[in-house]
């Protein structure tokens, strides 16, 4: 509170003296605030809350205090990274409009009526490797940012092309020619009153349930036009999203269909420019965030006006990602939206050109993960161009899955309460063997069981709900009838067995409801079936096309016809002749070994090559001499000997076994082993029959 009394100007009016520590301590309070000022006309404050909440505040919400005079935003960002990040980047965009960021000072910010220059990202395609230094960069750096296209000529010799891509750039006016913002948005723009030429208009006089009015009237006079032509109406508007009460490229609407379900449609017409459909992808997100379409079932559909892999063009030429397909793909895998399963044409449209034709995927029907949830089974076509250039698309919301395979079994605890569980279990053990000597026997026993088990609750337990409901509504009858001896035993007989279905009941589903069996199992949370559903959609066949061009969709006929397909690559009944000779695989590989070489190797060296071939090479320890040595030997002695192999006796006289002993211990002496025990064992290894 002030200590001093307040004193009276010259002018009559009161002045309170504050001091300079008060100033200082409002500062310290509100060092977590950020100032930005427009360099044009100031966006809407519902476009700039949504803009900052996602890109500063990461989905939560920020302080935001909009100064339309001055044409500047107060932003408060507790986190000292992210308001670290903003300053440092400087200059920010909502929408079209351009505004510069500083941090908060007296309530002062620089001028920022006018802007020349602006520091934009280039991506530098083909740069030398040699080059990628800060030098080296700094050379290439002093050409930009004029050129898309730059060359490169070492003093040595050596030439490098160098393409230059810009992935965004400021909005220009075409007014005048400042950064910044746009023609809508400039300053500079002289505005002139022009006369209203009144018309007679007819009143609505009575109430309907609904209108649609397309219309021009600004944010002010839309209270005093309505009040005065719809008088007791209740009416919304979209000046929110733009400020002359309409969209060029969007329109999104509610679909409720026949049993109660509702979702969230989006047709879109995107503009040729990438600078105009930046003005959609806003739209887009200011609407998902209106309307927290990120849990609702929302659809997107339209033309795009641009791919989002080069793969989608039809021209070899373009083989490469650009600035503008990266942009658009983060956008929508943002926006947390994919491509919903389609068929049909893979390229929506057609320049209609026979001398030079080209194809492109610009429509598009996306969703997002809560439309795959809900409708799993949707699936959209591409029908034939006919006399458009562009593909119309069919969305059908109910189209079957193929079935195939088994629901994976889970054992539920209420089995063993009935009375032939044990009966039943111990005998289909029994027949499946009396005992598992191994773990494939085990695994045999365990399915024949899970069988039975299925049986069994099919059987007994199937549609437990509806047997509680039924067991509880003949109780229910019994009590209200006339009380006699036959009644009295049958209402506890169907007592009895409402009790015990519906603590059958309870632990069905307390047994369902287990975080521990969730987490312990198939880990059933929604993300995973998320997931699933979308991987189950997108991998689905909806239909195949057959060899005459007739295109089948029925999930039967889809099964038969690939089993059929597979069986004769596979399984054919007759096997066709194999008509490839030898000739033929031969000109498969152009290497062959010539004769000369064929018979090098098949025939076997001498003892003289041998130790020609030796005598070159020598070298400590145990090498391959005594190996080929032995060979040689063993050869001669076999061929000479080979009917009287059966009576030879080896000693250690014999030369053979001296020269191998003499051998190998010489060969081992440089090895710490007992070489006799070595050189016995060796020898009985050898020679032993």
């Amino acid at each position: 509170m002030s200590t001093s009394p307040p004193t009276i100007s010259p002018k009559g009016i009161p002045r309170v003296m504050i001091p300079d520590e008060v100033f200082e301590r409002g500062a310290l309070q509100h060092k977590d605030f950020v100032v930005g000022r427009f360099f044009g006309r100031i966006s809407a404050f519902k476009t700039i809350q949504n803009v900052l909440n996602y890109l500063w505040g990461k989905g939560n919400k920020l302080e935001i205090h909009r100064n339309q005079p001055a044409r500047s935003v107060i932003v408060r960002i507790p986190s000292d990274y992210i308001r670290e990040k903003v300053l440092k980047k400087r200059i920010w965009y909502v929408d079209t409009a351009t505004f510069h960021v500083a941090q908060w000072s007296d309530g002062e910010v620089a001028d920022t009526s006018s802007l020349k220059v602006i520091p934009i990202w280039a991506h530098l395609i083909g740069v030398p490797f040699d080059l990628m230094t800060n030098e080296g960069l700094g050379w290439i750096a002093d050409a930009l940012p004029f050129p898309t296209v730059l060359e490169l000529v070492r003093q040595s010799g050596g030439f490098f092309r160098v393409e230059v891509q810009y992935p965004w750039l400021p909005p220009t006016c075409s007014h005048c020619k400042e950064l910044g913002h746009i023609l809508k948005d400039c300053l500079k723009i002289k505005r002139q009153w022009l006369p209203v030429n009144r018309e007679d208009r007819t009143n609505v006089s009575e109430k309907q349930p609904c209108a649609l009015l397309e219309t021009h009237i600004k944010e002010p006079n839309l209270n005093q036009l309505l009040s005065l032509f719809c008088p007791g109406w209740s009416y919304i508007s979209n000046h929110n999203t733009d400020e002359d009460g309409r969209t060029r490229q969007s329109l999104t609407c509610e679909v409720t269909l026949q049993t109660g379900q509702f979702f969230y449609f989006s047709t879109i017409y995107a503009l040729n420019t990438r600078e105009e459909r930046l003005d959609l992808w806003n739209d887009l997100l200011e609407v998902q965030q209106t309307y927290y379409l990120e849990d609702q079932c929302w659809l997107i559909g339209g033309d795009l006006n641009q791919i989002f892999h080069h793969a989608e063009h039809s021209s070899p030429s373009v083989n490469h990602l650009t600035a503008d397909m990266v942009e658009v793909g983060d956008f929508f895998l943002d926006l947390g939206v994919e491509d919903l399963r389609f068929q049909g044409n893979s390229r929506t449209w057609t320049n209609k050109r026979p001398e030079d034709p080209i194809t492109k995927k610009l429509d598009r029907a996306l969703v997002n993960s809560h439309w795959i949830r809900l409708l799993p089974n949707s699936i959209s076509t591409f029908n034939p161009h006919d006399f458009s250039d562009h593909s119309p698309c069919a969305i059908n919301l109910a189209c079957p899955l193929p079935s195939s395979g088994t629901k994976p079994f889970k054992f539920f605890n209420h089995l063993t309460t009935h009375p032939d569980f044990l009966v039943s279990t111990e005998a289909a053990w029994t027949l499946a063997g009396s005992t598992a000597l191994d773990l494939s026997s085990l695994g045999y026993k365990l399915k024949n069981i899970k069988r039975h088990l299925k049986t069994l609750h099919k059987k007994s337990f199937s549609d437990i709900q509806k047997r509680v409901y039924e067991a509880n509504s003949l109780l229910n009858l019994v009590q209200v009838q006339a009380m006699a001896t036959i009644l009295f035993n049958e209402e506890r007989d169907l007592q009895e067995k409402y009790f015990f279905l519906r603590g059958i009941e309870e632990s069905f589903f307390q047994q369902k409801s287990r975080v521990n069996w969730l987490r312990l199992g198939d880990h059933n949370t929604p993300f995973y079936q998320s997931v699933a559903a979308a991987r189950a959609s997108q991998n689905s066949i909806r239909s195949i096309t057959l060899s005459d061009g007739s295109v089948i969709t029925d999930p039967d006929l889809i099964s038969s016809e690939a089993i059929t397909h597979f069986q004769a690559i596979v399984a054919p009944d007759s096997l066709a002749p194999i008509s490839a000779s030898y000739q033929w695989l031969q000109g498969l590989h152009s290497l062959s070994c010539s004769d000369h070489n064929r018979m090098l190797m098949s025939t076997a060296p001498t003892f003289a090559e041998i130790a020609k071939d030796k005598q070159g090479s020598k070298s400590g320890g145990i090498d391959i001499w005594c190996f080929w040595h032995l060979v040689y030997m063993f050869s001669n002695w076999f061929s000479k000997r080979n009917n009287r192999l059966h009576n030879a006796h080896f000693t250690s006289s014999n030369g053979l076994v001296a020269q191998i002993k003499f051998t190998v211990k010489n060969r081992i002496s440089s090895l710490r082993i007992d070489r006799q025990k070595f050189s016995s064992s060796l020898l009985q290894l050898w020679f032993s029959t």
